[in-house]
């Protein structure tokens, strides 16, 4: 398990989920500081990375989150290891980006937090009055702080996303977590006339 950050507007989120705790770490985040690891991340794991600017532009909307997961280190310190950034569209969840550090990809480390990110979906079950409540710190357009009790509905019927046909590695890990494909659309990367193959996860059936 993976404690986490959701980021989106300039919210910034800590969700607790049974990983590595660091009450510092916890304090010390804000939004701008989530957004440059979130940058420096990207920059990382993509040669087509989504520069600062348009990562805060996709966040900005209010349908468009990136959640930052992380782990510790042999001598305890907490590091950013991954992230997922995703649109949330009534009931069905879109995937945009996922990204793990080079230095752990081809160990499962991306299995598991992929894994961990579709089952937080899973908490919330249809016709249940419960939410997750977690910790919410704002970092406001003046740069001032708050912090308060904020109630997420984590539930979607539905995972999609899209990937590269030639891309085994990210295919692998998405079947992998149950991920099965469910269309192709050709020719649909400029840089190499790639198909983009279609997936998604059922989490829960439409009634």
């Amino acid at each position: 398990m993976f404690n986490s950050v959701l980021l989106n507007g300039r919210s910034c989120l800590w969700r607790s989920n049974g990983g590595p705790e660091s009450s510092n770490l916890k304090k010390s985040l804000n939004y701008d500081e989530s957004l440059n690891q979130l940058a420096e991340l990207e920059c990382l794991c993509f040669s087509d990375f989504w520069p600062k600017n348009e990562l805060a532009a996709m966040l900005d909307l209010p349908y468009s989150f990136a959640q930052i997961f992380y782990a510790s280190t042999s001598g305890e310190k907490i590091v950013p290891i991954g992230y997922v950034i995703y649109w949330q569209v009534v009931d069905e969840v879109q995937l945009h980006r996922f990204g793990i550090h080079p230095e752990l990809r081809g160990c499962g480390s991306g299995k598991v937090i992929l894994a961990d990110f579709c089952g937080q979906w899973c908490e919330i079950l249809p016709g249940k009055s419960d939410t997750s409540s977690i910790s919410l710190q704002t970092s406001t357009r003046s740069s001032s702080q708050s912090e308060a009790n904020y109630t997420f509905n984590n539930f979607c019927s539905k995972i999609t996303l899209e990937v590269r046909e030639n891309n085994a590695p990210a295919l692998a890990v998405y079947r992998a977590v149950g991920f099965e494909e469910v269309g192709r659309r050709p020719n649909y990367y400029h840089d190499t006339h790639e198909a983009a193959v279609l997936m998604d996860k059922c989490i829960f059936p439409h009634e």
